[in-house]
């Protein structure tokens, strides 16, 4: 059995306002940069990715029975089990994901608080307010928390699920005490998404070693029925087990072996930014383990983190607009300050607090924190790049253009639309692109196979078959922030499909918004 050196039980409960404070801040912010994006978008809202207009789109389909992008065919774009089911919930309206997001996020930020007290086991003085709040907004305000919000993704829930997590095993660590929402919360999180499977399992191991033997087994086979049986159910309509986002956006390429993509995430984890700063914070508590300033009876609690870390290292991702990794770093940092906690105190105690505070401000801020701040403040120009490009792609083929064509982001294009989307990058028809990837001519063939006129893609992803007609360009007429390019160019696979292209971009063009512009190509 785990024991700490605490002698309190438990820590009285924080004072109402303190706890209201940083979900106060949090959604001013939220309010702020929603203004921000309607002002960038002629008073439109867009998400800061394409990405979750699939989620969109497939949950429209759920609503009538079937489960897929296009409702001819199955498929598995999304990365996350229950998100599209709970999207559907909502009807997929456009802005059910901002709204369930931004409730999630005042969750967190209420629950943070709470949690960075138990975690420094503090009272209720006013130092200790003092330090909390610091605390709880500068981790808000330097990981991504408030811009996670306006992706529309399911990685604010992530976050959450990590943060109850994280505060269920310091509870548990420190007062020998197992929330009742602990189970759920770690049968919750793979659902969400399919990272959390290491955090959640580790988890549930550490409980079972710990002496809730029978909780933990509970949750991991409560985690292998419900996982599986969506991998089941995959299957069963013909699909690979795991979704094709997954399959896609791992760093397995089609080429090659699952070894290589661990390799290579590794190399990953050590050349970019957010890897090295997961990857410092591993170092951080290897190296509280090995000199023993991490007490004893914590070291089981680091060892969960210090194989999370790894996990991630070794599978996971970093990036995609900030917002890959953040579930870690959430969990790690609460992680550092329960394990640390003696270190953290003597460093408030010995100093002025305003000038600790100073200190860890600007190192957070300039080591890692401002890539996240920029993140942030860049929110608003990548609604702008969504609402340039595919939003504008989807008002051009759903009212202009009104037929099937292929595209490499998907999201938009397919959200409201009854038109067949051919997807080339394989999100929604990966088993589809990997037979025709192998293929000299892939590109040509699976357009010509699908009856595929009007082709929109980022052109230098790909190898133009040269009997295909650039049309024109839509370019932005903001910097490229969350886009994969500034330029979407338009071909046409038949020189007989030309014309109409002509006559519906023709229409469309004038009915751009401002700054976005598209260039008509000659043809010869």
């Amino acid at each position: 059995m785990l024991k700490t050196a605490s002698a309190r039980s438990t820590v009285s409960a924080l004072p109402l306002p303190l706890m209201v404070i940083p979900a106060i801040i949090t959604m001013t912010a939220i309010v702020i940069i929603f203004g921000a994006i309607l002002i960038q978008n002629n008073s439109f809202f867009t998400y800061t990715l394409d990405d979750p207009y699939i989620h969109l789109a497939l949950a429209e389909n759920i609503t009538r029975g079937h489960y897929g992008v296009n409702e001819n065919e199955f498929s598995s774009p999304s990365s996350s089990i229950v998100w599209p089911f709970l999207l559907a919930i909502f009807g997929a309206n456009p802005f059910a994901p901002l709204v369930i997001n931004i409730i999630v996020t005042g969750c967190f930020a209420l629950l943070l608080p709470r949690t960075i007290q138990v975690a420094l086991n503090l009272s209720n003085t006013k130092t200790d307010h003092v330090i909390i709040l610091f605390l709880s907004l500068l981790i808000i305000f330097t990981t991504n928390i408030i811009g996670l919000a306006f992706t529309g993704m399911e990685h604010s829930l992530q976050v959450l699920c990590t943060l109850l997590i994280a505060y269920g095993l310091i509870i548990y660590a420190r007062y020998h005490r197992l929330p009742a929402w602990m189970p759920i919360a770690l049968v919750m999180a793979p659902l969400v998404r399919y990272e959390n499977l290491a955090i959640s399992l580790l988890v549930a191991l550490f409980l079972v070693i710990q002496g809730k033997r029978w909780h933990g087994l509970a949750v991991i086979a409560l985690i292998g029925i419900l996982v599986g049986g969506f991998s089941l159910f995959l299957m069963s309509l013909g699909l690979a087990p795991l979704p094709a986002s997954i399959i896609v956006k791992s760093t397995t390429q089609l080429s090659q072996s699952e070894v290589n993509s661990i390799l290579l995430n590794i190399v990953v984890s050590v050349f970019t930014r957010p890897g090295l700063l997961v990857l410092s914070l591993l170092l951080l508590i290897v190296t509280g383990v090995f000199l023993s300033i991490i007490d004893s009876a914590k070291k089981p609690v680091a060892f969960v983190a210090i194989l999370a870390i790894l996990a991630h290292m070794m599978f996971g991702k970093y990036g995609a607009y900030s917002r890959y990794e953040i579930y870690l770093l959430i969990f790690t940092i609460v992680m550092i300050i329960y394990l640390f906690d003696a270190t953290i105190m003597r460093l408030f105690q010995r100093h002025k607090i305003v000038n600790v505070a100073l200190v860890l401000t600007l190192w957070t801020t300039t080591i890692f924190g401002s890539w996240y701040i920029k993140t942030v403040f860049s929110t608003p120009l990548a609604a702008a790049n969504i609402y340039q490009q595919q939003y504008q792609m989807h008002r051009f083929v759903t009212e202009y253009y009104r037929q099937p064509v292929a595209v490499n982001d998907i999201g938009y294009v397919s959200y409201h639309n009854n038109h067949y989307v051919l997807d080339l990058w394989g999100l929604s028809s990966y088993e589809t692109l990997l037979r025709y990837y192998k293929q000299p001519d892939w590109l040509a063939t699976i357009v010509r196979d699908y009856d595929i006129k009007l082709v929109m893609v980022y052109e230098d992803e790909f190898n133009i078959p040269k009997q295909w007609f650039k049309v024109g360009e839509l370019r932005l007429g903001v910097p490229q922030i969350s886009a994969a390019g500034s330029r979407v160019s338009f071909y046409a696979t038949e020189r007989e499909a030309i014309d109409g292209i002509y006559v519906a971009l023709q229409r469309f063009v004038p009915t751009l918004p401002r700054d976005a512009t598209f260039t008509f190509t000659n043809i010869p």
